[in-house]
């Protein structure tokens, strides 16, 4: 039997103009399929699909923000790695003193206290990253042993620039917490003509026991 409210229904319809999209050119937009409006109520009157041009602008797209994202994370991890290194250097027992140059000939203060002559409390002579400590922070020798525990022992200086040092000798004219390091050491460190200058010290290994 004829029934013309279902003819109705599936009467096919001409699609309708579609609106230009700023994610598609016109000439890559297509309709899907022709479709009845009552058949098909959740297609829109505006509804487009982008070509595989469009495609590639969302591709694209899509890699930029990427790339955006891994760059606020490397940037997030490399800013808490240094607030974590600062708030270390200020949770650990620091020292203030002067730091002193040694000078370009090495004469050590104290030969006495080393296994040979002229070598110093530690028994070799200094690299350009060695530092000579106080008699009060130079640990006695241990018993039976010519070299102290301090010996070996490694301190970050914190300066202009900062760095870190290896205990190679005693210095006996230095006060409790000063220091004294060589010319390439102090320059790298401070940047001034005068021959003292002040930092801030803290011990990267453990208190040797004595």
């Amino acid at each position: 039997m004829y029934n013309a409210k279902a003819e109705e229904a599936f009467t096919e319809v001409e699609p309708p103009q579609f609106k230009t999209t700023a994610s598609c050119r016109e000439e890559d937009q297509i309709p899907l399929v022709k479709y009845s409006s009552r058949s098909n109520p959740r297609y829109g009157s505006d509804r487009r699909y982008c070509t595989s041009s469009g495609r590639k602008a969302c591709f694209i797209l899509l890699a930029i923000v990427v790339t955006i994202v891994i760059a606020l994370v490397v940037g997030l991890a490399v800013g808490l790695t240094k607030k974590h290194e600062h708030e270390h250097e200020h949770s650990i027992k620091s020292y203030t003193g002067k730091l002193n140059d040694f000078g370009p000939d090495y004469d050590s203060w104290d030969p006495e206290f080393g296994p040979k002559p002229g070598v110093g409390a530690c028994g070799r002579s200094p690299g350009l990253f060695d530092v000579k400590i106080s008699p009060s922070m130079f640990a006695a020798p241990s018993s039976g042993s010519n070299l102290s525990a301090s010996c070996g022992r490694t301190m970050r200086v914190l300066g202009v620039h900062s760095n870190t040092f290896t205990v190679y000798d005693k210095c006996p004219e230095c006060g409790s917490t000063d220091l004294s390091v060589s010319d390439d050491a102090w320059e790298g460190l401070v940047h001034v003509e005068e021959a003292t200058a002040t930092v801030t010290w803290y011990w990267l290994t453990p208190t040797p026991s004595t």
